[in-house]
Order: structure tokens, then sequence, then C-alpha cells
């Protein structure tokens, strides 16, 4: 695994707002949970954060704080090079914004996305940790955990091919990515998620709002 790290730590506050058809659709209530208590987040979702320009999702007056190398590369893309424009996976955190589904049992967590290519992200739910030197992957390899009522999700063993938005943001294979999602009240409009991009000295933290557009009961 390359050791350069071309990108400085952020995180990025995100909010997507429904339309008003599948808002209208969006279920309401208490989140569901599993028989064990914890939240069930299995179901259809909508929206993921901004996906033009990640610093359009950071709190009002901060920057990404972005390294020369990094800059240079970002200044030299072109729209028609994003990889998703040759329906390669989106990695992570991006996520086009079409419907996509979570999918949630005892020692696996899996989001399936059918935008663009077919692909499916794996979060491990069983206990293990990360491998010592996983192969470079879109989505990297993940281990989940739960905090109360919060889904904590720590990914490593990113390839660098993919972008962080339609704008270039590059990044190394030393990309780490923390998620925190959280159901706190009401399905489609409470679940709250942290992404934070850490290298070395700082850490950003930001709220984007995915949202549930169908309940487990509707979907399995």
């Amino acid at each position: 695994m390359r050791k350069l790290a071309l990108v400085a730590s952020a995180v990025l506050a995100w909010t997507l707002p429904l339309s008003a058809q599948v808002a209208q659709r969006a279920p309401s209530g208490p989140a569901p949970r599993l028989a064990d208590g914890r939240i069930d987040l299995s179901g259809i979702w909508l929206g993921g954060g901004p996906i033009a320009n990640i610093a359009d999702g950071l709190p009002s007056g901060e920057t990404i704080p972005i390294l020369p190398a990094a800059k240079a590369i970002l200044d030299a893309r072109l729209s028609k090079d994003d990889p998703q424009a040759s329906c390669l996976p989106s990695g992570v955190p991006r996520i086009a914004p079409y419907p996509w589904r979570i999918v949630q049992t005892p020692t696996h967590v899996y989001f399936l996305f059918e935008a663009n290519v077919h692909s499916c992200r794996q979060i491990v739910v069983d206990g293990r940790p990360h491998p010592p030197d996983p192969d470079p992957t879109w989505y990297g390899h993940s281990i989940g955990r739960w905090e109360g009522d919060t889904f904590v999700v720590d990914t490593v063993g990113f390839n660098d091919r993919f972008w962080f938005d339609f704008k270039g943001h590059p990044h190394t294979e030393r990309l780490h990515i923390i998620e925190r999602r959280s159901s706190i009240d009401e399905l489609g409009s409470s679940e709250e998620t942290r992404r934070e991009y850490v290298r070395g000295r700082g850490r950003r933290r930001g709220r984007p709002s995915p949202h549930r557009v169908a309940t487990p009961s509707r979907t399995r």
C-alpha cells in the first residue's frame, strides 16, 4: 500500500432533501428494531450527500485542507475521466442520487447499489478486526459495531481510483473513513451520519441526512 497521503482530513455535513413525491411515501413513526433491540437499518434509502463537490457539505467558513500534490491532481481532472462515467463503483462516501438498499443480518450489513453499476458494499459486524494489509478495493474493508443506537463503520483498504465527487477530489490508499449512523426518533427525517476523514492532527465532523423511503416490512 502506498504511504503518501494526498488529502488532509475533512468531514462533511451532507443534506439531500427528498422530492415531494418521495417524501409523501416516506415511512413515519419510530425506527424499527430487531429482536435483540438494535435499530433495524434494512430498507430502501435515498440520498447521502453532495455529489458535485464535497466542499458544499462543510460547515460555513470551513474549507478542505488539501495538500499541493492533491490540488494538482484535482485541477488536472476532467469530468469525462470520472470513474462513475465509466459505470465503475462510486467508492466511499460518495453515493449516487438514486435509491439504494440496506440489508442487515446478524453478521453482515450490505449496501446494495443499482445506479451506474450494480455493486455491493459489505460491512462485517461479527467482531473481526481489519486484516493487517488488505488488498485495495473500491469499497475498502469495513467493520461495524453498535454504540447504543449508533451504527459505527470503520473502513480502510481503499484503492485510489474513485473520486469523492464530480469535481474530482482525490485520495490515496491510506484513506481511513469512520461513519456513524443514528436513528434517534422518526424514520425518514432522523437518520444522521457522520463521516470522518482522518489524517495526522485533524478531524472535522458534519452531519449528512440520507432518508429511508421504505421500511423493512415493505421491502422484505
